[in-house]
């Protein structure tokens, strides 16, 4: 008998209907409702290195160390680490001579190029309190300001010539003022004499006077002047000790000294060479450096000598006596030695336990030395790099605890470079630098536990350190996609580094012997797939030095060549690579300043002359007068002078000049020339490799700028463009068949943005299909000594907030992706405009109706003079580049992304998807909630089949 299940009973899912479920279920867990970067991302697509440059003073306040360098920069660090608490760049110009320091404040005193010093007064925190202009005087050295406290509190001491006075910390008012006591100084010094008391010290020309003063209220406590001296004073070489003044001769072969009771010291011969330097010792004494060593000197009983009381063949920088310690900083072949003098009685030479500082033959030298509580030391060297430990009691060594590199603050120029190819012994290298496999599953719960949701605090941070180790961006070598690259950066003081792309630390770094005037230039040499090359250039107006570095080791394989020169610098300029060895041999042309070839590298090489003579037939290398006036272009020949093919010259008027000027990067990859329109027709791009865009203007108040197209084969003027009442200071690009620059807008106050197109004139039945079909329609090809065709112009401005201090635009390796304007900001960020927004051709839409099918076509926004700011436009998020000077563009292999590297006092990189990631996973693509969706719609299916198989039976047993 059989039994029918009654009306809205149960019936189970199966078959297609269950894997439907399962696959909903599946792609539901996957679903996130936000897309956006956050501030906890930060640091996973992009990196940021801060740097101080070379150290000119340091000074020890409380805890923590404060630093200035010659170019404007003040710092405060943490002396355990290093690490940079807070930093003040001032303005390019202005120079910072002293500094004093506290627990609570540090004081520095700076002037500008209009000789304007002025004292700032910053916190603890870096926030700047107040500070205080003083007119020029008669030297920006001559100023001095020093941090003092007495029973009332601190107070800040101004001294100048014909100027005394004292200021409340907190708020900078005038407590005290003098105005006789330092009349006709050349320079006056200030140090604390006592717990109530300051010693002011003065010298002219051949005269010293000393002053005690106290500092509650200013008033004289004491007075001495000395006779003439037998002898002329140095400038800036007089130093205040405890007892006394010392002051250099102006020969630098004696020591003028006075103190209180003792006057007429006089001068003494110290050394059998010049003095090199003179600071102020501890317990009244004086160090100095001569080319023979380094001797301590104490004011004899009667005042009349200086007695050596501790001399060594030892000689290098000298620190100032902290704690009752004088430390000077010698590097020999044995490695770095820190010569300390403890309370004057006693000295010890302690030795770093490290190798010395060799770069291929070139030592470098310590440039700087300074000590702070607790016996610790930091060395920095002169090209960049500071060491700092401790030093303790007794013991023959130096503890290094920490170093730090600050010459990428000299950083000129950059380029992107492969990393080596994975092989067994870099692989096991990195192998032993990961966690093992228990740490790995731990971690991996940890990220799972966080995902959910119950993530503390130091779950995060032990996910942060997993990442840090584990990350595959960090690795040493090359990945599929592209993304992990070295960048090949040049410093003006003679190094050449390699940065890692994950996070910028140093992957190798070598030096050169460094001169004044000397620029280096980098090119990459010979490329094959067992090795890399590059080439620095060493420039200057006498010669230019060819060394060969290892690209993969930064090891210097030869030191290849010396070209004389006629007593101005010599131009490289690259040629198309050739084929050697099974590889790319690029070949360069040494040019003088008159365009004459000097010689070919690879020097001695019958191929690379005969490929240079190839190669120039059909180059033409343009460059700019020297008045700034013209633009002409030559073809260059090793066979006598160059000939100058054509002359572009700015404008007839005496005050015109060329403002700026840009060319096509080669290696920008085009996807396509052509551009559809609406109804079917296209635009042919002019992807012309050989235009340049030439700005020229004046500064007078009636200015006007002028954008003119070049074609640099032919010297044709493409198309001109005037705007007046506009002026620089002008920054342009030119990429595709466009090109965009920066300028500035007398009439209206504001900043723009001018852009121009240029389109090949092509017949109106043009069609895509007839593109596809017509190999005359697709040819873009013309050749610049054949009658240029006829183009469309397209041009535009649009206002922006803000001046730029750098252009650039984001390649990739196709062309594909959307191109993105890289505009860096006169305040060092970066914003990213997409090319789309400063297009000429946005339609024009009236207010409140919609876009026309002709107007939607083209899918460009709607045209608005202002180009629209926001937070995400802005590609260095809430870090600031200080003084941006250059950004360089780099494509991945996966065609959604770009590489950028940014570089001024500090280096920026960051990985960008102008048209997101559109062929890649995210980096943070959770696979272990992948694994266990998995696991458990395997099991659940499982169960459910079971639970599905058993009531079926049962279903047919009723």
């Amino acid at each position: 008998m059989s039994r029918t299940a009654p009306q809205g009973d149960y019936r189970p899912c199966t078959g297609p209907c269950l894997y439907t479920w399962c696959l909903v279920l599946f792609l539901l867990s996957f679903l996130r409702p936000l897309n956006a970067l956050y501030r906890d991302q930060d640091g996973k697509y992009n990196w940021i290195s801060q740097h101080i440059g070379q150290y000119k003073a340091v000074a020890a306040c409380g805890s923590r160390m404060a630093v200035m360098t010659d170019d404007g920069v003040l710092a405060s660090l943490n002396p355990r680490d290093g690490q940079i608490y807070w930093r003040k760049v001032f303005e390019d110009g202005e120079k910072i001579h002293s500094i004093s320091c506290a627990r609570m404040a540090v004081v520095a005193v700076t002037s500008n190029a209009l000789s304007s010093s002025r004292v700032r007064v910053f916190s603890e925190q870096g926030a700047q309190m107040w500070e205080h202009i003083y007119g020029p005087l008669s030297g920006s050295s001559a100023l001095r300001a020093v941090l003092v406290n007495a029973s009332h509190g601190y107070s800040v001491v101004v001294g100048a010539p014909g100027l005394l006075q004292s200021r409340a910390l907190q708020t900078g008012a005038l407590e005290w003022e003098h105005d006789q006591v330092t009349a006709g100084a050349l320079e006056v010094l200030i140090q604390i004499s006592e717990a109530d008391s300051l010693l002011v010290g003065l010298y002219t020309k051949n005269t010293m006077a000393l002053n005690k003063v106290r500092i509650a209220d200013g008033g004289i406590i004491e007075t001495e002047l000395s006779r003439d001296l037998p002898t002329a004073l140095r400038i800036g070489e007089a130093v205040l000790t405890d007892v006394g003044l010392a002051a250099l001769s102006a020969d630098g072969a004696k020591i003028c000294h006075a103190s209180f009771g003792n006057m007429n010291g006089g001068c003494v011969p110290v050394g059998d060479g010049g003095i090199k330097e003179v600071k102020a010792g501890c317990g009244g004494t004086l160090v100095t450096r001569t080319s023979a060593g380094t001797t301590v000197l104490q004011v004899s009983p009667d005042g009349k000598k200086l007695d050596a009381i501790f001399s060594t063949l030892h000689r290098g920088p000298i620190s100032e006596c902290v704690e009752s310690k004088v430390a000077i900083a010698v590097e020999s072949g044995e490695g770095l030695f820190v010569l300390q003098f403890d309370n004057l009685k006693q000295s010890e030479l302690v030795r770093l336990e490290a190798s010395p500082r060799y770069y291929d033959g070139v030592r470098m030298q310590p440039s700087l030395v300074g000590l702070h509580k607790n016996s610790r030391w930091f060395v920095q060297f002169n090209e960049g790099t500071t060491l700092s430990g401790s030093m303790e009691s007794n013991a023959a060594t130096l503890h290094l605890e920490w170093s730090r590199f600050d010459g990428l603050a000299y950083t000129t120029d950059s380029m992107f470079a492969d990393l080596p190819e994975p092989n067994a012994a870099n692989e096991e290298e990195w192998q032993k630098r990961q966690p093992s496999l228990s740490k790995r599953l731990f971690a991996q719960l940890i990220i799972l536990k966080t995902q959910l949701g119950m993530g503390t605090p130091k779950d995060i941070q032990l996910i942060n350190e997993h990442k840090a180790v584990t990350s595959n961006l960090l690795r040493p070598t090359m990945d599929v996609d592209g993304f992990r690259r070295q960048i090949i950066v040049t410093c003006s003081n003679g190094k050449v580094a390699s940065l890692h792309s994950g996070d910028g630390r140093v992957l190798w770094e070598t030096n050169f012997p460094m001169t004044d005037g000397v620029e280096f230039k980098v090119h990459p040499w010979f490329e094959s797939e067992a090795e890399r090359v590059l080439a620095v250039f060493a420039i200057s107006k006498d010669s230019t030095h060819v060394y060969l570095v290892d690209t993969y080791r930064g090891h210097l394989v030869e030191d290849y060549a010396e070209i004389k020169s006629n007593g101005s610098p010599l131009n490289v300029v690259p040629v198309e690579p050739m084929a050697k060895n099974h590889g790319e041999q690029h070949v360069f042309a040494l040019v003088d300043i008159s365009d004459n070839v000097i010689d070919i590298a690879p020097m001695n090489d019958p191929s690379a002359k005969q490929h240079f003579e190839i190669k120039s037939q059909s180059m033409v290398k343009w460059g700019v007068s020297q008045d700034k006036k013209s633009v002409y272009g030559v073809r260059l020949t090793s066979s006598g002078p160059s000939p100058v093919l054509w002359k572009f010259r700015a404008a007839a008027t005496d005050n015109v000049k060329i403002l700026d000027i840009s060319s096509r990067d080669k290696s920008e990859a085009i996807y396509s020339a052509a551009k559809p329109i609406y109804g079917g027709g296209v635009l042919i791009k002019n992807v012309n490799p050989n235009m340049l865009l030439v700005i020229t203007g004046t500064d007078t108040p009636t200015s006007k700028i002028t954008a003119t197209a070049l074609d640099a084969i032919s010297g044709k003027i493409l198309y001109s463009q005037e705007h007046k009442r506009a002026t620089g200071p002008i920054k342009s690009i030119l990429s595709e068949h466009w090109a965009a620059y920066n300028y500035w807008n007398e009439e209206q106050g504001r900043w723009y943005i001018g852009v121009i197109d240029t389109y090949i004139a092509q017949p109106a039945d043009l069609t895509a299909a007839s593109l596809l079909l017509s190999s005359h329609h697709g040819n873009n090809t013309v050749s610049a000594y054949d009658e240029m065709p006829e183009l469309i112009i397209e041009s535009q401005s649009f206002r922006t907030k803000y001046g730029a201090s750098c252009l650039s635009v984001t390649q990739t390796a196709h062309g594909t992706a959307a191109k993105m304007l890289l505009f860096g900001t006169t305040s060092g960020q970066i914003m990213s405009i997409d090319r789309r927004m400063i297009d000429p051709r946005r339609p024009k839409v009236l207010p409140g109706t919609k876009p026309t099918p002709q107007q939607a076509y083209e899918r460009l926004p709607p045209f608005h003079p202002e180009l629209p700011v926001n937070g995400p436009s802005f590609i260095t998020l809430y870090h600031t580049i200080e003084r941006l000077k250059s950004i360089k563009a780099s494509a991945a292999i996966l065609e959604s992304s770009s590489l950028v590297f940014a570089h001024g006092l500090d280096s920026y990189f960051i990985r960008l998807q102008p048209s997101r990631g559109f062929d890649m996973v995210p980096d943070d693509f959770p696979h272990a909630l992948l694994v266990f969706m998995v696991l458990f719609l395997a099991a659940a299916l499982a169960i459910l089949r079971a639970i599905i198989q058993k009531r079926t039976l049962k279903l047919k047993w009723q």
